[in-house]
């Protein structure tokens, strides 16, 4: 469970996902924000002043898709960093010059557990790894390290 909560957007047209996905976020400890389109996606994330630590969006939604929501982003200030974990349906391959457009930094394909959903949020939303340390070795020019 995350010590404060972060902001995630749900971008999705079918309602059922979209709440299985926001209700399962939401119990492990997320602020969820619901869009029903990339439309209404898009409106939220760069016309208010709320900030969004993530978007979980599906790709294929009417107005604008998930892939053209991501590019659009790139364009924003505000939202040009921010991640995203994009839903796909079985089989469809996003291109990697497509990808390079964009801030999606994992991909599910349908069907999924909201399981895996909140496993890849977690990885996105988690801090970068430490620096690695000065190894002993040169920390201490006494110090004898096992071989």
């Amino acid at each position: 469970m995350p010590e404060h909560a972060r902001r995630i957007l749900v971008a999705d047209d079918e309602h059922h996902i979209r709440a299985v996905l926001a209700t399962k976020l939401r119990s492990s400890g997320y602020d969820v924000v619901e869009a029903r389109d990339g439309q209404e996606a898009l409106t939220i994330l760069t016309g208010g002043g709320e900030r969004f630590d993530l978007l979980v969006t599906d790709l294929q939604m009417p107005c604008v898709s998930g892939l053209e929501l991501c590019t659009l982003l790139r364009e924003h200030e505000r939202t040009r960093t921010m991640p995203a974990l994009l839903i796909t349906a079985r089989g469809y391959i996003v291109r990697p010059d497509q990808l390079a457009q964009t801030n999606i930094r994992a991909m599910l394909s349908k069907p999924f557990s909201a399981r895996e959903v909140v496993r890849q949020v977690e990885l996105l939303l988690a801090p970068a790894a430490p620096a690695p340390t000065t190894p002993a070795s040169t920390a201490d020019p006494d110090r004898k390290v096992a071989a």
